[in-house]
């Protein structure tokens, strides 16, 4: 099972090779002056302590590409995200089958 953070959110969102599927999907005539805007309406999760913060933000590429850089997030041991946190359960749930 992948679990997706927000860096990888942003990283699938922003790819060269998404941007050329949708031109091709949309139609979109490049040499005629067409043009994809893109506009992301994401949610993030962090825990924080006991807290969950969960943003309902509209981004655009330049702050996805921002984030898609910032995997050092993974490391930080109080800010988790709460889709990472999901990772944990995957793993005890797989580890804790009987043995035959």
């Amino acid at each position: 099972m992948l679990i997706k953070d927000e860096p990888y959110v942003a990283y699938l969102l922003t790819r060269y090779e998404k941007k050329q599927r949708d031109l091709a999907k949309y139609a979109v005539d490049v040499a005629n002056g067409d043009t994809l805007v893109y506009r992301h309406h994401t949610s993030p999760e962090f825990n924080i302590g006991k807290f969950r913060i969960r943003l309902k933000i509209t981004t655009t590429d330049w702050q996805l590409n921002l984030v898609r850089h910032m995997k050092w997030w993974r490391k930080l041991p109080g800010l988790a995200s709460a889709r990472s946190g999901d990772a944990g359960m995957v793993c005890e749930f797989a580890g804790s089958g009987e043995s035959q």
